[in-house]
């Protein structure tokens, strides 16, 4: 009898000692997060590779918050057996709100899946639809002005319009993406002009994801399935291109959304890479930062990228919005609890103001820089 209590005190025992290592696997962040991660990456590797698969992505990423939040809560203090120490700090903001407009639905001023953003010189915004394939043009404080557009690959229809970019002259150039061409318009939507194709050659796209425009007039596509970017004159010339597939300098993996900042470089957002590039106006490598993760400075399915008149570079993922300084020191974590899927940011014409595409709440979200 002896014998068998003590085996059975010993199977107690286990079985205590193996519920208290799952408790404490639950609690420490790096093996609960681990695993969930790897869940994660086998969801999104199944999506569309371009800009319709963000909503794939964005499923995928939701479902992944709410678990991890899981995880999140029994940290909440942390283990000393986790090596982690506890610390209170005050995320310092990234601007003032001064806006928001939106809704869900296909009326005026409503959004069914709202894309991209561009602001031009007289402080005018403009929003890719590409739910509803329509261009959106407002006030700087919301108020709706014009649209145009509707399904189709005639001149000035679209299929999936997901970027959009203004020169200096007000010209709006909008990333067609499932039509694989660029269009040109004037700022109230008239037709101007077109180029691209579904190809690999100098000229041609697959899945032009974003557009924007140089202080030079030269325009910039992330071609987004060729992972590169090819470079025109503002009638659509070609002028260069740079890119291909892989994870070292210079190298692609599914490009998503770009920038010139007021010297000419380019950032460009390495979606697949979960990092940002930079580039000079000639595509020569810059710097680059950012790996996957949700901690400072690390980057869940980049979308966008903005640059404000002091040169500091603003970053949209999954989780929210980032700073970063121009050669991507981490700055400051814009309090993503009040975005949902931020896909689209840009800055307003005086670089102190900045708006974002809050787009899992149908809206857009306009800030005053600090």
């Amino acid at each position: 009898m002896l014998k068998w209590m003590q085996a059975i005190g010993v199977v107690l025992a286990a079985i205590a000692l193996l519920v208290s290592t799952m408790a404490l696997a639950a609690r420490c962040p790096g093996a609960c997060k681990q695993r969930l991660r790897s869940d994660f990456h086998r969801c999104k590797a199944g999506c569309p590779k371009h800009k319709l698969g963000h909503g794939c992505r964005s499923d995928c990423a939701t479902e992944f918050k709410s678990e991890k939040a899981v995880c999140k809560a029994a940290t909440k203090p942390a283990l000393p057996d986790c090596g982690q120490t506890t610390t209170t700090t005050t995320i310092p903001p990234c601007g003032t709100l001064l806006t928001t407009w939106g809704t869900a639905g296909s009326g005026n001023g409503e959004f069914d899946k709202a894309g991209a953003v561009a602001v031009d010189n007289t402080g005018d915004v403009y929003i890719t639809d590409f739910g509803s394939n329509r261009i959106q043009k407002f006030t700087s404080t919301g108020t709706f002005i014009t649209k145009w557009g509707s399904t189709g690959s005639d001149d000035g229809q679209f299929n999936a319009p997901s970027g959009v970019a203004v020169d200096g002259s007000g010209n709006v150039y909008v990333a067609d993406d499932g039509n694989n061409r660029i269009q040109k318009f004037t700022s109230t939507g008239t037709f101007l002009s077109k180029w691209g194709s579904v190809g690999t050659g100098d000229g041609q796209f697959n899945f032009p994801d974003s557009v924007a425009v140089g202080s030079d007039g030269n325009v910039y596509v992330v071609d987004g399935n060729n992972s590169r970017i090819q470079k025109f004159t503002g009638t659509g010339t070609f002028v260069a291109k740079w890119g291909s597939i892989g994870n070292g300098d210079g190298e692609l993996l599914y490009p998503y959304g770009l920038t010139v900042d007021g010297s000419g470089n380019v950032y460009v957002v390495d979606q697949f890479n979960n990092r940002v590039q930079k580039f000079t106006s000639t595509g020569f490598f810059v710097a680059k930062w950012g790996t996957f993760g949700d901690e400072d400075g690390q980057f869940d399915g980049p979308s966008d990228v903005a640059v404000d008149g002091s040169g500091n570079v603003y970053v949209t993922d999954l989780n929210g919005l980032q700073k970063f300084t121009s050669t991507g020191a981490f700055l400051t974590n814009c309090g993503n609890n009040q975005f949902n899927k931020p896909i689209g940011v840009a800055m307003g014409s005086g670089g102190n103001v900045y708006y974002v595409v809050d787009s899992g709440n149908f809206r857009i979200k306009k800030f005053q820089s600090p």
